[in-house]
């Protein structure tokens, strides 16, 4: 149906009838996967690596 894998494991503990303390902690547990939430570390590790490099935010000059 075009939902991202954290909404549905929510849905799916959900649907269980299971208390929705782990309905919230299984999509939250989802979102460790490197095709899902792991992608967004990688990107902000990526923009802190340049930060680093250019001691802040470059200008467009720097870049």
């Amino acid at each position: 149906e075009g939902a991202n894998a954290s909404v549905l494991t929510s849905r799916i503990v959900n649907s269980t009838l299971s208390d929705l303390y782990y309905s919230i902690s299984g999509a939250m547990n989802c979102l460790a996967g490197p095709l899902h939430g792991l992608a967004n570390q990688e990107s902000v590790k990526f923009v802190l690596q340049i930060q680093d490099k250019f001691n802040g935010v470059p200008d467009s000059e720097e870049l």
